[in-house]
């Protein structure tokens, strides 16, 4: 089944997010954003699962996963590898953490294991069905049902915190400035 949203701003976007210049900053706005704008469409799908123990829909949360960490010590050993000296692997691996490869990836739904500390294999069974049972379809209905709002949340989150990041790192400037000048 296809699926076809709709974006638009996202290069203005972009270019705010790049002006925070830390990659650590930008990495956690981009986090939060989309944490807070994902959780409505956990709770719907909290909403659609079939509840037999309670324990799927216990598992269902919003969770972020680190892409290209570890970015920087695959381009040190890649350098050392094609037998590069360790202060070329150092450098290559200082470059890629300013350039700040490192993205950031959201996921709602069943996380594996619910908050009872049990490990959940069968949520696909659910979602999808079997060739015994239909399938239950939770995280897909709760996709249709909220994908543009959740985009469009996540759009609005993201200028939100960019804006009270840009504000909290101007005041930093500031009070730094002030500090170095000796007016503190």
């Amino acid at each position: 089944m296809k699926a076809t949203v709709e974006i638009s701003g996202m290069r203005e976007l972009e270019a705010a997010l790049a002006e925070l210049g830390n990659p650590t900053q930008r990495r956690t706005v981009a986090r939060r954003a989309a944490r807070k704008a994902l959780e409505p469409m956990a709770e719907i799908a909290r909403a659609l699962v079939p509840v037999r123990t309670g324990r799927l829909k216990d598992s269902i949360r919003v969770a972020s996963q680190a892409i290209g960490a570890g970015a920087d010590r695959q381009a040190f050993a890649q350098v050392m590898q094609s037998g590069g000296t360790r202060d070329a692997a150092l450098a290559a691996m200082r470059n890629v953490r300013r350039a700040g490869v490192s993205l950031v990836e959201m996921h709602m739904g069943p996380s594996g294991a619910n908050r009872k500390g049990g490990f959940l294999p069968y949520a696909h069974f659910i979602e999808f069905g079997t060739q015994h049972a239909p399938p239950q379809s939770f995280v897909r209905a709760a996709w249709d049902q909220d994908s543009q709002a959740a985009l469009d949340r996540i759009k609005a989150e993201l200028w939100a915190d960019i804006e009270r990041t840009a504000r909290r790192n101007a005041a930093r400037a500031a009070r730094a400035a002030r500090i170095a000048a000796g007016e503190v």
